[in-house]
């Protein structure tokens, strides 16, 4: 996964704003295989009550799938933990339903989201959670 080092400080810096609920959202750019190569992030409302958990607005997820422009499309999917960047069990259980990577951020502390951390997961052939390596690409 390639990730646009701006578009990555950006989307840390809101998450930041909002530290007690996990922000979500989509992963919009370009996929070449398995490669996938990020444009931008597409912050989406969070409809879950819980704050431990996201459950993405199907609206905003409608009007970015509409407003997407030449051969971009929806490459991933993400959201923020209040603790660890590792998928949660039900991150997992829900990671069947999407055939795309999931971008996680989280924390290296458990003291505040000061230390916000991004890694990225799959589920490979066989249904395991498999980390996806990062690359950041200077726009």
């Amino acid at each position: 996964m390639i990730l646009p080092a701006r578009q990555l400080a950006c989307a840390q810096e809101a998450i930041l704003l909002a530290p007690e609920v996990e922000s979500c959202g989509l992963l919009v750019g370009r996929s070449h295989g398995r490669q996938v190569v990020v444009g931008w992030f597409a912050f989406c409302a969070n409809l879950s009550h819980d704050p431990d958990e996201f459950i993405l607005a199907p609206q905003d997820h409608h009007r970015i799938v509409a407003e997407l422009a030449g051969d971009e499309t929806v490459v991933g999917i993400f959201h923020s933990h209040r603790g660890s960047a590792a998928p949660s069990s039900a991150d997992a259980q829900n990671m069947k339903f999407h055939d795309l990577p999931w971008l996680i951020f989280g924390n290296t502390s458990s003291a505040s989201l000061g230390d916000l951390v991004c890694r990225a997961y799959l589920l490979d052939e066989r249904g395991r959670v498999v980390e996806v390596k990062i690359r950041l690409a200077e726009e």
